[in-house]
């Protein structure tokens, strides 16, 4: 199972140059990250939890035109990746998208 450690890292998603950018990650699963789409966007609340074997994440935005604005993703150890689903809470409008590890 992977550990809580491999979330950290520059993420990109692939439909776009967002980036999420995962700098710690502490014992309880509490996330400092950063967002940019291409500037910075307010991250409110960034988290990891574990399902059994899997990790998850969730992190949302907290600023103009995102106001609560959610991804809730789940990392792929065999692809390297973060999938699942992007909430736009200003359009309440729901998107699938992957982050791929920028090396």
């Amino acid at each position: 199972a992977p550990g809580m450690q491999q979330l950290k890292g520059r993420w990109l998603r692939t439909d776009g140059g967002y980036m999420l950018d995962v700098r710690d990650v502490d014992a309880s699963g509490k996330l400092e990250a950063v967002y940019r789409n291409p500037q910075p966007i307010h991250v409110a609340r960034a988290e990891a939890t574990r399902h059994g074997t899997a990790l998850h994440v969730l992190v949302e935005l907290q600023a103009p035109g995102y106001p609560g604005s959610t991804y809730t993703l789940h990392y792929e150890p065999q692809r390297d990746q973060l999938e699942g689903s992007y909430f736009q809470a200003a359009l309440q409008q729901r998107f699938e998208v992957v982050f791929v590890r920028m090396k």
